[in-house]
Formats: structure tokens, sequence, C-alpha cells
């Protein structure tokens, strides 16, 4: 899923570790990912497995591929967690 970093940071991260009952880790407390608890929630750019989408060229701008050779300009940049592999 390409998403803004932003948009990111409000999903649960299957990878994140919280503390648990017996000095044990879990990956959430309950069930519900619509709304997880900040400590469990994407990192974004902060994380080593974020991918940005598309480039900045040197003026600033961000492209976002169309196709195998065009590339089309956004206002906002997006990436998506790169454990999962390429979307």
């Amino acid at each position: 899923m390409i998403v803004t970093e932003a948009d990111a940071k409000t999903k649960w991260c299957f990878a994140a570790r919280v503390p648990g009952h017996g000095g044990t880790t879990v990956n959430r407390h309950s069930v519900d990912t619509r709304d997880p608890p900040a400590m469990t929630r994407c990192f974004g750019a902060a994380c080593m497995a974020w991918r940005w989408h598309g480039h900045v060229d040197a003026e600033g701008h961000i492209w976002e591929p169309l196709g195998e050779d065009s590339y089309k300009g956004v206002k906002e940049r997006r990436g998506f967690c790169g454990l999962a592999g390429a979307p």
C-alpha cells in the first residue's frame, strides 16, 4: 500500500513489540488494528524498512512512476513498508 508518511503513521506495524504480561513482549494487546496504540504504529521514514515511492529531482519536484518510462508530478511524497516487498 503506497501512502503518505502521515497516513502511514496512523497504521499498525506488524513488527512493533510492546510489553506484555509476565515479562513477555507482544505485537498488540487486542485484535482491533483500526486504532492502534501509538507505540505500535508505523514510524514512517524513521524506520529502516520504509521505502519512498518515486523520486525528487534537483529542483525539489516529486515524481511518481506512471508506467515503464513515464512519471507524473505529485504534491506530497508517498512511500511504503519495505518489509512486505514492493507494492
